[in-house]
């Protein structure tokens, strides 16, 4: 098939007429005919492949492991149809039948010694992971050897991680001496007879009176904590509140469903009608109920933000009698979106306790992090907490298995690749990178242009496939809605040759499915309905689905923490549990393959969160004095909240015109909201930079599919793109742009689509011939530094489309777009790469974007060193493989939310002393990877998976920057020149 001539805009798509039965039936015939024509073409080109091989005196097996691995040399492309089909015709060839070819292609697999399991006999998990690595299993000996070339040794199960058993340690203290009689009753109605020490200790430190915080691991019983304090406070304190606040609308669900069971054993009616949920999800009726009766009220973040504080005086029964704020899944906020968070909970005690005199005490419940304690002081801003690590609960057995889908032939880029791709006619490699990979070849190892590796996401859907014939309860998480998608559908695939009635015991759950679509496949994996779900990491949290055998995790999921957050979703029971990491190609996984005490030896994260920001207090403090005035005194109750940085900020204020005095009230120091914004600030500031528009998919004939994002409907739903839900395909009609709206069509094709995208940062303006200068009073100062700091626009923009077999993924179509770019303005901070760096890295024969990129990755990994911030605040530029558009020879730092988050600015008075911490970060890894590893060159948020990084290109890069830019700063004429002034100073290496 040739690419498509036609392109499709917004609404340019007409609807296509369905085709009649006859016609349809002749294009099978067709495509039959055509298939088995292909298959006698390719049979004739191994003729002449072996012949040429034969006369060049290369052996069997080199570049050609097997019939469609072609060797780099042979001159493919001087053949004609017309001499192949002669050949063919000359050496009887058979033009078999599109069956046939399946028929035989299947015999030959199962001679090479690998052949799917059709059993379906129930089984444990230590007999199935013995199943998997027999010799013909689907990741034993045989399957792995298909694809040995020279010395690469094949093996699919690279490492196993054995974790011993763990007894339950359980305290010498009574339930009811704890919690009461009536509260203890009501654990032991739901099978909890004693507490473990954790849980003991910590409601020993409530009782006390202490802020709390509990940082066990997953599945470790953390709700009895606040659940069996919080029922007690209620029992025993008429008219007393408590608010639960979780990240997620689905976990608030879960928990009013546990603390409700919980509840229903307790003789007091009138406290369980109080418990409710109040978000974005509950209708007028319930809100009022709860505003004005509610004792128990779960809640997220941004309706804390959004709907509480700034009406609290509506709130204020609940508030004046608070005696318990639970913050569950602590860990999950971090970064900016923890941020705001921090200041949300400090206008909370604002409110609560300053103005209606609650006095009550935080719990915060985390999963294991490395700063737990300072981590609750930056979140809350108290200082005082009691901190309960110590973990009681029992936990089964567990393995964990790094899973290395298996060698293969690499595949020749077909003509279409090389049209929409010019670097796939290298296999898409760089110059540079296909010279190594021709060395590697000679040599025998991977990474040579005749080796790949089976598709991670058909690695998965197998392994998934096997757990769900075998009866073992399963989570496959992946990092995308697409992937979930194409797991799922794969999965369904492989079922379907076992057992059809299987496929309906697996479901896909992500993020754009309705929150009934998401309460029903919950209750379905926890009733044991569903066998095995494909999630994102929507599942990661603790919403409970039962006891599970296997979670499956296609590619690292980014952080360490997070990882072990998803494996901890097997084994609650105490059974024996199994955790297998599937990896990409990609050098970050490959990475963790070939070094696997990197990753289980690894620490854990810290959890950063900067209540100071500058970006994120100025729009708080604008939220605050529209709820309550604020008094800048850094000495009074509003400094002790939010620091020393309170009075700049209110300074920056008054300059915006945010803050002002009281007009009728002018000698009140206090400042209130005297902005344009109605009703007021705390809408236009959003905790999580998340989109409140979508876009509504529609079936034909009006039934709603699901809703999407603004930002992510032209990767999704453009015209063309084969939509999928569930596993259901559909056809997209059109997109209307204006009414926000997407038209799509059921259909079944053998075929995926796939965004063509280019994402850029535009930085505004050009170099400033005066530095510019902040107002800082005293501290004002030139800073130390060349670099630029300014507004940027990041821009994605979506080209087109490429159309892949859903079995092979071989790209067989690229249809152009024309939709509007999807942009949003931010803060960026950069420096220019001198030229005589670009020459020097292209004598070497190195690619220069992948020494910028690595350069790039290893600032980002120095950074928090010097600014609290998490790998998703701020962005450098990422090299695409595919792309040969012209890149500016820069180091650019970029705040990675729209309107910027404060980061970048912090950013620009440093570079020196960020160049000179990743040039020594680089220098001294003692990795001997030539991409880097996670230590120095690798970014667990890189946009394209670190595909294009060289780490000898990276250390040219940071030695010639910082080399320039010392002697910048050394000329009295050059110093400080196009640097943005600070008012702060600069931060000192922790």
């Amino acid at each position: 098939s040739r690419p498509s001539a036609r392109t499709i805009g917004p609404m340019g798509m007409a609807t296509e007429v369905a085709p009649r039965r006859g016609k349809r039936s002749m294009e099978n015939k067709v495509g039959q005919w055509q298939a088995a024509f292909r298959a006698g073409l390719v049979e004739a080109v191994e003729l002449e492949h072996r012949d040429w091989r034969h006369k060049a005196g290369i052996r069997e097996g080199v570049g050609a492991a097997s019939s469609r691995g072609w060797h780099p040399d042979f001159p493919l492309q001087s053949l004609t149809v017309e001499s192949l089909v002669a050949r063919a015709v000359r050496e009887a060839v058979p033009f078999r039948n599109a069956k046939e070819l399946r028929r035989q292609e299947k015999e030959a697999e199962g001679k090479k010694g690998y052949a799917r399991c059709t059993d379906e006999t129930p089984m444990g998990v230590v007999d199935f992971l013995a199943h998997l690595k027999a010799e013909d299993g689907l990741g034993g000996a045989k399957r792995a050897s298909r694809g040995r070339q020279g010395k690469v040794e094949p093996r699919i199960v690279e490492h196993e991680e054995f974790m011993a058993k763990r007894a339950a340690q359980v305290a010498g203290i009574a339930t009811e001496g704890l919690l009461g009689p009536g509260v203890a009753a009501c654990l032991a109605c739901v099978g909890i007879q004693r507490l473990y020490v954790h849980q003991a200790e910590a409601i020993q430190h409530l009782h006390a009176g202490r802020d709390l915080i509990v940082c066990t691991s997953t599945a470790s019983g953390k709700s009895v904590v606040y659940n069996g304090p919080a029922l007690r406070t209620l029992l025993e304190e008429p008219g007393s509140t408590v608010l639960y606040m979780f990240p997620t609308k689905a976990l608030a669900q879960d928990q009013l469903r546990a603390v409700t069971e919980l509840a229903a054993h307790l003789p007091d009616l009138e406290v369980k009608a109080a418990f409710g949920v109040y978000d974005g999800d509950t209708d007028e009726a319930e809100r009022h109920r709860l505003r004005e009766g509610g004792r128990l009220i779960i809640s997220n973040p941004d309706m804390l933000h959004m709907a509480v504080l700034p009406h609290h005086q509506t709130f204020r029964r609940f508030l004046s009698q608070l005696r318990l704020v639970v913050i569950d899944e602590g860990h999950a906020y971090r970064g900016i979106f923890g941020n705001h968070v921090s200041l949300v909970l400090r206008r909370l005690q604002r409110i609560a306790t300053g103005l209606y005199g609650a006095a009550f005490q935080f719990v915060v419940s985390s999963a294991t992090i490395a700063n737990p304690r300072e981590h609750a002081q930056a979140l809350t801003g108290r200082q005082d907490w009691a901190l309960v690590s110590r973990d009681g609960s029992p936990h089964g057995e567990k393995t964990f298995v790094l899973w290395n889908p298996p060698l293969r032939a690499a595949r020749v880029p077909s003509t279409t690749e090389r049209r929409a791709n010019p670097a796939a006619r290298r296999g898409g490699r760089s110059p540079a990178e296909a010279n190594r990979a021709a060395l590697a070849l000679k040599r025998g190892e991977e990474g040579g242009l005749g080796l790949g590796r089976v598709s991670p996401i058909m690695e998965t859907a197998l392994l998934l496939a096997e757990c769900v014939q075998h009866g073992l309860r399963t989570l496959a998480f992946c990092k995308t809605r697409k992937l979930c998608e194409l797991v799922l559908t794969y999965c369904r695939d492989a079922l379907r040759e076992v057992d059809p009635a299987l496929c309906s015991t697996i479901a896909a759950y992500r993020a754009g499915y309705t929150a009934a679509e998401r309460r029903g496949i919950e209750g379905s994996l926890l009733s044991g309905k569903l066998r095995g779900v494909c999630a994102t990491n929507a599942l990661e949290l603790g919403i409970d689905v039962g006891a599970l055998d296997i979670t499956l995790h296609l590619g690292f999921p980014g952080n360490v923490a997070s990882l072990w957050q998803q494996a901890g979703r097997a084994g609650r029971r105490e059974q024996h549990a199994l955790s297998v990491l599937v990896a990409f190609d990609g050098p970050l996984d490959q990475f963790f393959m070939r070094h696997p005490e990197r990753l289980f030896a690894a620490p854990l994260e810290h959890a950063a969160v900067d209540p100071t920001n500058r970006q994120c207090l100025r729009q708080h403090l604008a939220c605050a004095a529209h709820e309550r005035p604020v008094l800048p005194d850094p000495a009074g109750p509003d400094g002790a909240l939010f620091g020393a940085s309170l009075h700049r900020a209110c300074r920056e204020g008054i300059r915006n015109g945010d803050l002002g005095r009281n007009p009728e009230y002018p000698h009140d120091p206090g400042l209130v909201y005297i902005g344009e914004l109605r009703p007021g600030p705390a809408p236009s500031v959003s905790l999580r930079a998340i989109d409140e528009e979508v876009f509504r998919v529609y079936e034909e004939g009006g039934a709603l599919v699901e809703e999407v994002e603004a930002s992510k409907a032209f990767f999704v739903v453009y015209e063309g793109a084969i939509y999928m839900n569930q596993g259901r395909q559909y056809l997209c009609l059109r997109l209307d742009i204006e009414q926000r709206l997407a038209l799509v069509r059921r259909c079944s094709v053998g075929y995926y689509t796939s965004p063509t995208e280019f994402k850029d940062v535009e930085v505004e303006g050009g170099n400033p011939a005066f530095a510019p200068r902040l107002q800082g009073g005293e501290e004002q100062r030139v800073c130390e530094s060349t670099a630029l700091f300014a507004p940027a626009r990041y821009v994605a923009n979506v080209t087109g489309f490429n159309k892949l077999w859903l079995r092979s993924g071989d790209l067989f179509d690229s249809v152009s777009l024309n939709l509007p770019r999807t942009t949003y303005d931010t803060f960026a901070t950069w420096m220019k790469v001198p030229d005589s760096v670009k020459l020097a890295v292209m004598a070497e024969d190195r690619e220069f974007k992948a020494g910028l990129h690595a350069a790039g990755h290893a600032l980002l990994n120095v950074l928090p060193m010097y600014i609290l911030c998490n790998p998703a605040d701020v962005g450098c530029e990422c090299a695409n493989k595919y792309e040969t558009r012209y890149k500016p020879s820069r180091l650019l730092l970029y705040d990675q939310q729209p309107g910027g988050t404060g980061i970048a600015q912090q950013v620009q008075p440093i570079f020196k002393h960020l160049l000179q911490a990743a040039l020594d970060l680089v220098r001294g890894c003692d990795c001997d990877e030539p991409t880097g590893c996670p230590g120095c060159c690798h970014h667990t948020d890189c946009s394209q998976y670190n595909a294009v990084l060289d780490k000898k290109a990276a250390l040219m890069v940071l030695e010639g920057t910082l080399r320039a830019e010392e002697e910048a700063l050394a000329r009295p004429e050059q110093g400080g020149e196009g640097g943005l002034l600070h008012d702060a100073p600069v931060p000192s290496k922790s």
